[in-house]
């Protein structure tokens, strides 16, 4: 099964998108602008409800053998930055149907 060249160059523009965010938003939460980050944990919280029912609990204690804060805020931000990935991917994939 081939991958469209458009689906595949939305999918990592979307990626570098969320990405880039995802870092200027923390950086700017070290500056003291914490709501702005925030707001952007709030938005993957109904994305962690499908993540925790598709990873097994024995993967989060291998990743992390203490398990608690540090994998909870793993998760959280894993959360956050898929659906900002999906969401960007979707938007850039349109943008690149619209320019064909």
């Amino acid at each position: 099964m081939m991958i469209n060249k458009n689906i595949l160059k939305s999918i990592l523009t979307g990626a570098f998108i969320s990405t880039f965010i995802t870092v200027s938003l923390l950086a700017s939460s070290f500056f003291g602008l914490s709501y702005l980050f925030k707001v952007f944990i709030y938005f993957g919280y109904p994305f962690l409800y499908i993540l925790e029912k598709l990873v097994p609990s024995s993967f989060v204690y291998w990743l992390f053998p203490e398990g608690s804060a540090p994998a909870g805020v793993f998760f959280i931000l894993l959360a956050s930055w898929s659906q900002l990935t999906i969401i960007m991917a979707a938007m850039s994939h349109f943008y690149f149907i619209k320019k064909l």
